[in-house]
């Protein structure tokens, strides 16, 4: 899952549009981008739009990546015509020793300027260094936007940057404006997908974050007052079409309107995905699913100044393998499709990569479940792995924005009461904080104190790979996996790598037993060490040097 943002555009009128495109074609029908200059029409657009937004993605991959979106202000100082960077701004990392992250250091935030009377580059567009990139190989524009694309060495297209105009942001008069209100799993600007990067940084490394000077906004969807139209790639199977307007209908549900609607399916321009209020779903894989090779991500551009949402991108990735997938055995199956207790559960996903060879015969829950999730993080929403704690093997959470345990993932296609109670927060006005439990994506590891090389868990209960109690899962997945072996088990944390560090199932019952809101749950955790301590000499050892903790037994 990745959030990016962008700013709202305006339409130029058709008349200086017309006249600015018969221009630039004239422009490029006889002059060569040798020194790819900024054409002069393309400067007299800028400085009538005076605001304007740059969305920069590479297209060079399977998805669209790096996406990230800058504000720009013309200005003309003495004959000299330039942008200025405003909203957001590109980071700097000041180290305290460059030759030791661990020494900490700060983080800033540092605007661009780019003088038009330059060469035309990709920097300073985007992110990280592109020397080899600044090779122009095309300028468009229509009554939306300038496009520039830029090639790699060899070639082919690397990178696009649109250039948009917008209205510059009034801070406080926006409806969704949030001001300091905390509204979990909700994305901030500016950290337009680096909020993981960012905190896992300060928290790790001791790295600081200097305050952001410019406003910070939520989300938002214009839902009260208009339509997303959807777009789907030729590679969608029309097998899944119900479905996907089953999930539409569910969303317009929770929405209280026909927000979402089905538009067609061709080959998606992502220019177009990304700045057009559309959301496009692209397909890759076929139609048929095994029962553990499949992801979904979510790229989305937003205006930094407003939170308003302008477009975005689902990507669904089916990577069976179609030379080793292979129809399941009576015996492989039969707790797959009806698992009669979370050990069960537990047993089938210890041989997670077993089943990566076998065929689901159905997948359309499956499909539904994933959209759900997606089109959840297209609204801003972040996971909660809390939803599972109240799940069942029926029904494995109460938010799609969990991950159940792969056998049980086509039944999570619902819309669940921490999603209600989400989205009521963000967009109806009199709604109360959510106080219903958040776990979330850097809450599912520990934190690491360099001084004293202890651990410590914020949510002891947080793991990815739950339903319904944790301390019960764990304990399967322990007694399965035993702690003289490998105990990493997908999804559950693994403290460290040393193989001396080997009891992750212990240590994450350890946290349960130490620090856990519910007793019943330190008593089934102390419980299992207990056991686990007669038959495992290292265990108290492991304990105590990582989270300096020994179980209380009998």
């Amino acid at each position: 899952m990745r959030f990016r943002f962008l700013l709202v555009k305006q339409s130029v009128s058709q008349v200086e549009t017309a006249l600015v495109v018969l221009l630039l074609q004239i422009f490029l029908s006889t002059t060569a981008f040798a020194n790819s200059q900024w054409p002069a029409e393309v400067i007299q657009q800028l400085e009538k739009w005076q605001n304007i937004t740059s969305i920069s993605h590479d297209e060079s991959g399977p998805e669209i990546t790096n996406v990230f979106t800058k504000r720009w202000e013309f200005s003309d100082a003495n004959g000299i015509k330039s942008l200025t960077e405003q909203l957001p701004l590109s980071q700097h990392v000041e180290l305290n020793n460059p030759a030791d992250f661990s020494q900490g250091g700060t983080i800033h935030w540092v605007s661009s300027t780019i003088n038009l009377s330059e060469n035309i580059s990709v920097q300073p567009f985007v992110l990280g260094d592109s020397t080899a990139l600044n090779s122009l190989s095309a300028l468009q524009i229509d009554q939306k936007r300038i496009v520039l694309t830029f090639n790699d060495n060899q070639g082919k297209v690397k990178f696009k940057v649109s250039l948009l105009q917008t209205s510059p942001a009034t801070p406080g008069t926006n409806r969704f404006s949030a001001e300091n209100r905390h509204l979990l799993g909700i994305i901030q600007t500016p950290d337009f997908g680096q909020t993981i990067g960012n905190v896992m940084r300060q928290r790790m490394f001791g790295i600081s974050i200097q305050d952001f000077p410019g406003p910070r906004y939520y989300l938002n969807h214009p839902i009260e007052n208009g339509r997303r139209r959807i777009i789907i790639s030729p590679e969608f199977p029309d097998s899944y079409l119900p479905v996907l307007n089953k999930v539409i209908k569910k969303w317009n549900t929770l929405f209280g309107r026909n927000y979402y609607s089905f538009f067609k399916k061709e080959k998606l321009n992502m220019v177009d995905c990304l700045s057009s209020d559309l959301l496009c779903i692209q397909w890759t894989g076929g139609a048929r699913f095994t029962w553990t090779q499949y992801s979904g991500t979510t790229d989305l551009a937003a205006d930094p100044g407003s939170g308003h949402v302008l477009g975005g991108v689902i990507y669904i990735h089916n990577n069976a393998d179609l030379k080793k997938a292979r129809e399941g055995t009576p015996e492989e199956l039969s707790k797959l499709m009806k698992p009669s207790n979370l050990f069960d559960v537990a047993i089938s996903f210890s041989k997670f990569a077993i089943y990566s060879t076998i065929w689901r015969e159905k997948s359309d829950d499956l499909v539904e479940g994933m959209l759900l999730h997606e089109m959840g993080h297209f609204l801003g929403w972040d996971h909660n792995y809390a939803g599972a704690w109240r799940g069942t093997l029926n029904s494995p959470g109460d938010t799609v924005m969990g991950y159940p345990p792969f056998l049980l993932a086509g039944r999570l296609n619902n819309l669940g009461s921490l999603d209600m109670e989400k989205f009521r927060a963000l967009y109806f006005l009199n709604s109360q904080s959510i106080t219903s439990p958040y776990c979330g994506d850097l809450d599912i590891g520990p934190i690491l104190n360099k001084e004293t090389g202890l651990a410590s868990k914020r949510i002891p209960e947080c793991f990815m790979w739950t339903t319904g109690n944790t301390a019960d899962w764990l304990t399967f997945q322990a007694t399965i996996f035993g702690n003289l072996g490998t105990t990493f088990g997908y999804g559950v944390f693994q403290l460290m790598n040393p193989p001396s560090w080997f009891g992750s199932y212990a240590v994450s019952l350890g946290y349960i037993a130490q620090n856990s809101n519910s007793a019943e749950n330190r008593r089934k955790a102390t419980e299992h060490l207990c056991r686990q301590r007669a038959r495992d000499t290292a265990l108290l050892g492991i304990l105590h040097s990582t989270i300096q903790f020994a179980p209380k037994c009998q």
